[in-house]
């Protein structure tokens, strides 16, 4: 994997707004995006497989997933469990720190993720378009 080829990196976990993240940055401001996801060791549902797939077969980008050993994550799972009364506690911190962590490790790239930063943005690319439009 060539590091230098990606303009961003996209924080995704298959559904509509990752979908939506994905297509301004690859079709509208025509950047190459590297994907990271995260995963547990429970089953996926068919429609999140397909999710995933189809949204790194669609706009033709590369994903990362970071997923623990299924002995690690029993051991947290526990523990967290014990702690915060949440089994799964750590997945969801992992969901935000994981594709930080890549973004930063792959060459200081740019990090889109969650849906604040989907909004923000697609105001300013559709600003910027009007603007070019307009001009």
């Amino acid at each position: 994997m060539n590091v230098t080829s990606y303009d961003c990196a996209i924080a995704v976990s298959g559904g509509k707004d990752s979908h939506f993240k994905v297509y301004l940055m690859k079709e509208v401001t025509k950047t190459n995006p590297i994907l990271s996801t995260v995963e547990d060791n429970f089953e996926m549902t068919e429609a999140g497989k397909h999710n995933l797939k189809n949204i790194s077969e669609e706009f033709g980008c590369n994903i990362i997933s970071s997923k623990p050993d299924i002995k690690t994550q029993n051991k947290i799972m526990k523990y967290t469990f014990e702690k915060y009364g949440k089994p799964t506690w750590f997945i969801e911190r992992l969901i935000y720190t994981f594709p930080l962590h890549m973004a930063v490790s792959l060459i200081h790239l740019c990090l889109f993720m969650g849906k604040m930063s989907v909004m923000n943005t697609a105001v300013s690319i559709i600003r910027k378009h009007i603007l070019q439009k307009i001009s």
